[in-house]
């Protein structure tokens, strides 16, 4: 499940303002997340093959470039 963003366009604002740069891959706002951390593990461990777990490896493969 993921609920829609309030403040999604803040990410390009800020990148123009700023020069920050954004990342191509970003998390949604999962229930998977919390549900994993509420059973002390990370969401690639409790949720292999959910839509938050490839969220998140995608994000990391990104990040170790």
């Amino acid at each position: 499940m993921m609920r829609p963003l309030h403040n999604a366009q803040f990410g390009a604002e800020a990148s123009k303002d700023k020069k920050l740069k954004i990342t191509k891959n970003a998390l949604g706002n999962r229930v998977a997340f919390a549900a994993s951390m509420m059973d002390g593990m990370g969401v690639t461990e409790s949720e292999r093959l959910s839509q938050a777990a490839t969220e998140i490896r995608k994000l990391a493969k990104e990040l170790e470039k």
